[in-house]
């Protein structure tokens, strides 16, 4: 498979036992290109290319030994099922068409769904994979990667760009029956340009 036929790779995380609500995210692109402006007019912005396919994954993490409701605890492992996750997406300027009239319909960003676009989390599937890392503090990982890609399908503009993702999650206790689950929503908002960044 050739850069320009494989995905970019769209990975968010998050700790099931933060406190805030943000996620981390990371664009990984096949040509390995800098998908994140640093410089110039975009700096602060994430490049995409139209036609370019997004890959999603999403890795929820937890230490061995943490605090949970106030209490310290050695967590043997833990699941997380994703029930909702959304792309949204806000044009930045307005939307016009070839003759220059501007125009009401919002534009699609993401797979001709409009300004929001819900992921199908009961119907498709996700590849799942889980490991420990660290020797004294060790930190377990469970990652899932949605096996449905998404297309870029606009040519040219700015977005506000936004990630949504509902998680119920439940803890394996040592010693004790499981804890929840318990149902947390975690999300990213960086801007987002495609082509030169201009509607017209």
């Amino acid at each position: 498979m050739t850069p320009e036929t494989r995905p970019a790779l769209f990975s968010v995380t998050f700790d099931i036992n933060q406190n805030t609500q943000n996620l981390v995210w990371h664009v990984e692109s096949p040509s390995h290109r800098d998908a994140f402006h640093t410089r110039g007019r975009a700096a602060g912005t994430l490049k995409l290319i139209q036609d370019e396919l997004i890959k999603l994954q999403v890795t929820a993490g937890s230490f061995q030994y943490c605090v949970v409701n106030g209490k310290p605890v050695e967590i043997e492992s833990f699941d997380f099922e994703i029930t909702q996750c959304a792309f949204i997406a806000r044009p930045s300027g307005p939307y016009r068409d070839n003759d220059g009239d501007r125009i009401s319909e919002t534009p699609s960003l993401i797979a001709n769904s409009g300004s929001i676009t819900m992921l199908d989390t009961q119907n498709t599937s996700w590849a799942t994979s889980s490991d420990w890392s660290g020797e004294r503090d060790r930190y377990l990982r469970i990652t899932r990667t949605y096996q449905k890609q998404l297309p870029i399908v606009e040519k040219n503009g700015f977005w506000e760009l936004s990630f949504l993702i509902n998680v119920n999650i439940t803890r394996h206790i040592k010693n004790g029956p499981p804890l929840g689950p318990e149902c947390r929503v975690f999300s990213f908002d960086p801007e987002s340009e495609v082509g030169s960044g201009t509607h017209r």
